[in-house]
């Protein structure tokens, strides 16, 4: 019998829930089902919600259409917290803390069903007595490596590595002379796709600029390769740029050092930048010598990430 779609809430990509049935189902995991009456319970505020977390979510037990996840908590290292409304039953994300929310902890995951936080990632249970979400689910090693050892984060594109420089603004071939400004292929920016998708001239191993003529036909020794914009390369460098503390938002993600850049395609590259001279007319490349654009550069606040 076919479920009646109706009935069906999606917590994250790979997990939904059945109202009917009171049951969630795994996409990545087939025929797998799971009530919600046996998971774990935590009272947030005189309210018991049951904790997935696999899709990292808190349903409220007695109106399962009532949830929320993790993203709409605040992370400290240490904990989760939040400002909740015992009124509305939810994060009080969208309005501003008044006297009806109230600033709740809410204990780590492997705090709360330290069972199925083993089977999702794999380990012994005895292995995570002690641990934090946090160390759980970062690479610590490529954090204390980009963090304390001040190591850069690494991307290949066709064959040579580009050191990414989010204090610099560019990425930087590792052992030549190659180099892109992040400045000058911001046109060639996905937002629906969240990828750079970028013209690459093999021969000086940098951003290949596209000039009217080229619309129409790509030149030889020219690729389209695609990879993620700057805060998706270098997270920790990111948020230390822009006053946010190291471990922000490093829970979302696989956190990693090493990218490799995939293809695009020569009309993906010209319809970014139609797109972007329609909205943002591109400056003549040729009045603005390199020096200019050093000088614009070495002029912005600069900062340690290392």
């Amino acid at each position: 019998m076919e479920t009646d779609r109706k009935n069906v809430v999606l917590l994250d990509e790979n997990c939904e829930m059945n109202l009917a049935t009171r049951e969630l189902h795994y996409s990545d995991q087939p025929g797998k089902k799971v009530s919600l009456d046996m998971l774990p319970v935590i009272n947030i505020e005189g309210t018991d919600f049951m904790v997935d977390v696999y899709s990292r979510s808190f349903i409220e037990k007695e109106n399962p259409k009532n949830h929320f996840d993790s993203w709409e908590l605040e992370y400290d290292e240490n904990r989760y917290y939040m400002w909740y409304h015992p009124g509305y039953r939810t994060p009080a994300i969208d309005v501003l803390p008044s006297d009806e929310c109230v600033r709740v902890e809410i204990p780590h995951f492997v705090q709360l069903d330290p069972e199925r936080m083993a089977e999702k990632y794999g380990v012994e249970r005895s292995s995570l007595n002690g641990k934090t979400d946090f160390e759980l689910f970062v690479d610590q090693q490529a954090f204390e490596n980009r963090l304390k050892n001040g190591r850069l984060p690494t991307l290949d594109i066709e064959g040579i590595v580009f050191m990414v420089d989010l204090e610099r603004g560019k990425l930087t071939e590792r052992d030549g002379t190659g180099e892109i400004d992040f400045e000058e292929i911001r046109p060639y920016y996905d937002f629906l796709k969240g990828l750079y998708i970028v013209p690459y001239d093999t021969g000086t191993k940098s951003f290949f600029y596209m000039e009217d003529s080229d619309i129409n036909h790509q030149p030889s020794g020219i690729k389209v390769v695609s990879f993620p914009g700057e805060m998706a390369l270098d997270r920790v460098g990111w948020n230390i740029l822009h006053d946010y503390p190291p471990h922000y938002g490093l829970m979302s993600s696989i956190y990693k050092l090493q990218f490799t850049a995939g293809n695009g395609t020569w009309a993906d590259a010209v319809k970014l930048r139609t797109d972007w001279v329609d909205d943002f007319p591109l400056p003549d490349r040729k009045i603005r010598p390199k020096e200019e654009v050093s000088a614009k550069k070495t002029s912005r606040r600069r900062r340690g990430i290392g």
